[in-house]
């Protein structure tokens, strides 16, 4: 450790994430991305780079300049790679928009890129045609024909009157009142052989294009029909490539999501449950003929959620069509899992001590490339041999200048009795330079979610905090995934209550058991954490002083100004607030507020839409008036997953969080 010195909220700079693994066809190479801070511009730049699988050579950087450049897809012969980029094409300047549009490109493995797509509202999400004539992609169109970039509409469009029918009408990372509907278009490779063609039309937003074997047919997900404008849940739908026509393959009474069809096309594999708007439940794999008929789960006595993943591959099926590859959430870690395709046991790939972002799977079978990360590792790609004894070997080593440089700290592993007897589990990261019998200073740090988890992954937070003394509680208390669906299924209607003594009771075990000073304990959390924050701080003064972000602080206006408040809402909570006024006034942090004296720092940024700003305005308005000890802090911009927007944004949060702390007695 004395060679190595203490993590600084600034090393965010230098972490590179690594993410969306794609082996080539003919399983000598994988494409991948690798997302950098650009400090000059304060925004984050992803490129493509290329490794051979076998570690011969070290791995190249593909693409280059102050773009985003991501989703790698091989084509069939390997000799391309389509990708989407925010670059401006050919004769274009760079526009202004705060979330430049992507287009669809192409490049060799040496050369220049070049333009695919040319869609006024952006295209991404490339897809190969089985002989690699033709590209599927996913662009933006107006119902009402108008196809003007923002930055060129005149003064009286941008001000027209914005007409909303649909319940659901804005989503957090997308935008409000966009008017936009993601539609799937095809187009050829050679520009000759026709024009890029719409296959899918209406107002509604068509996702995730996937081709079947034979090429004349398409799998995609979306809301439609009797869901349309009432749910964010998508449903499996088949398309014929020729003429558009589409038929439903799933029942409607749950999430689907990640369509993968089987190497015959007879079967396709998926995503999700058949539970409603239940956000705990389990996500199941399943498989669904082609010609319909009922969906067959195969992981439910696994009785863990398949995990997804936003840019990448989620499930593959071996060549021979004899299993289904897929990431699962377990313990604290991600990890990689097949089930066979007919049923049958699940057998667990990887261990618990990588929390897994992203696979893919070799054409022959034999080889799975991921993306992981760990508490104490920003993250690289690893070979894993699928034979059942190998370990995973590292193949790139992007983080290793910060790793031999600066000392990250690891999870310790606890475990202690919660509410009504549970055990509940969770980490401890002890402060840097810990000595036994030592007392320091405690950090609960509450996940977001509420069904998400701690655990194998990198926290920039936690790092800093353990850097300047603090030891960090990492529960996860109730609620959190990992650990089965009754677990996870556990503070639904009940936030603020037996989550919130399962988080007190670490606390006591951590006093106890751990060396925490029981005079020095901070709280903090972001989402579901922040609501929990500004639960803990209206409920008990034990804690010296508090750090809230982005919290639900209030019901009734959460379900109304959320895009998710009136589906989410609803599920977590019981019902529509007017009929169940009380209980969401009893179960709203504001109500309590009055009873916080501990100091209290707000983050939040201004343009989340999934728990909206307004939240921590309500408890900074009554703090404030109340003369209690408050600070807001408002970052322009941004969104909910706030850590993709500017790198300067995240490096504050961070050390202001930890300085909050010292002011008010973290440090003797």
């Amino acid at each position: 450790m004395a060679s190595k010195r203490p993590f600084r909220a600034e090393d965010i700079l230098a972490i590179r994430t690594v993410s969306d693994p794609q082996i080539s066809p003919d399983g000598t190479r994988v494409a991948y991305v690798v997302t950098t801070a650009d400090q000059e511009a304060d925004q984050f730049r992803s490129h493509l780079w290329i490794a051979p699988l076998d570690g011969s050579a070290p791995p190249r950087q593909l693409t280059r300049g102050a773009h985003r450049n991501t989703q790698p897809r091989w084509s069939p012969d390997g000799r391309l790679l389509a990708f989407t980029s925010t670059r401006p094409g050919e004769g274009e300047q760079p526009k202004s928009e705060a979330k430049p549009r992507s287009q669809v490109w192409i490049i060799g493995e040496t050369g220049e890129p070049y333009q695919f797509t040319r869609a006024t509202l952006g295209a991404d999400t490339p897809a190969w045609s089985p002989d690699g004539r033709w590209l599927l992609y996913c662009t933006r169109t107006r119902t009402e024909g108008e196809t003007k970039r923002p930055d060129d509409r005149s003064p009286a469009e941008k001000n027209a009157p914005r007409i909303i029918r649909d319940l659901l009408y804005r989503f957090d990372g997308v935008g409000q009142f966009t008017g936009e509907w993601n539609h799937i278009w095809i187009a050829p490779l050679d520009a000759e052989a026709g024009e890029p063609r719409q296959l899918t039309t209406g107002d509604v937003h068509d996702n995730e294009p996937t081709w079947l074997p034979g090429g004349q047919q398409i799998v995609f997900t979306a809301t439609r029909g009797e869901r349309r404008g009432k749910t964010f849940q998508r449903d499996l739908w088949l398309a014929t490539v020729s003429d558009g026509s589409i038929r439903r393959l799933s029942p409607g009474d749950g999430p689907v999501t990640y369509p993968a069809p089987s190497p015959d096309g007879s079967r396709i594999a998926y995503a999700g449950h058949r539970k409603g708007e239940a956000p705990g439940a389990n996500t199941l794999v399943w498989t669904v003929a082609l010609t319909g008929g009922e969906p067959e789960p195969l992981t439910e006595t696994l009785d863990r959620s398949v995990l997804g993943v936003a840019n990448g591959t989620a499930l593959t099926w071996s060549p021979d069509g004899q299993y289904i590859y897929f990431l699962a959430m377990d313990l604290g870690a991600s990890r990689l899992c097949r089930v066979p395709a007919v049923g049958g046991p699940v057998e667990a790939l990887t261990g618990t001590d990588r929390y897994i972002t992203g696979f893919s799977l070799a054409p022959d079978g034999r080889t799975a490339v991921f993306s992981a990360v760990a508490s104490d590792d920003p993250g690289e790609l690893y070979v894993l041999t699928l034979d059942g004894e190998s370990q995973p070997r590292p193949l790139t080593a992007h983080n290793a200048p910060l790793r031999e440089t600066v000392h990250l700290a690891s999870y310790a592993p606890i475990c202690f009795t919660g509410a009504d007897g549970w055990e509940i589990g969770g980490w401890l990261a002890y402060p840097y330079g810990y000595q036994q019998g030592q007392r320091f200073p405690l950090v609960l740090d509450v996940h977001g979610g509420p069904h998400g988890m701690h655990g194998q992954t990198f926290q920039p937070g936690v790092q800093e905090m353990a850097a300047r003394g603090y030891g960090v509680l990492l529960v996860n208390p109730r609620g959190s995934t990992g650990y089965g669906e009754r677990f996870t299924m556990a503070c639904v209607d009940d936030w603020g209550g037996k989550d919130f003594e399962d988080l007190m009771a670490g606390v006591d075990w951590a006093i106890a058991e751990a060396g925490a000073d029981p005079e020095r304990l901070f709280v903090t959390g972001y989402s579901y954490g922040g609501f929990m924050t500004s639960w803990v701080v209206g409920h008990t003064d034990r804690f010296k002083a508090a750090v809230c972000g982005a919290p639900v602080s209030d019901f009734v206006s959460f379900y109304g100004e959320s895009d998710i408040g009136p589906t989410f809402g609803i599920s977590e909570h019981g019902g529509p607030p007017w009929e169940r006024w009380e209980a969401f006034h009893q179960g709203s942090p504001f109500t309590y507020i009055v009873n916080c004296h501990t100091p209290l720092l707000l983050l939040h940024w201004e343009g989340d839409l999934r728990c909206p700003i307004s939240q921590s305005e309500l408890l900074f308005a009554a703090l404030a008036q109340l003369g209690r000890e408050v600070e807001f802090v408002r970052y322009p911009g941004g969104f909910h997953t706030y850590v993709t927007h500017a790198p300067s944004q995240r490096v504050d949060a961070v050390r202001r969080t930890t300085d909050w702390f010292d002011a008010h007695g973290g440090r003797c």
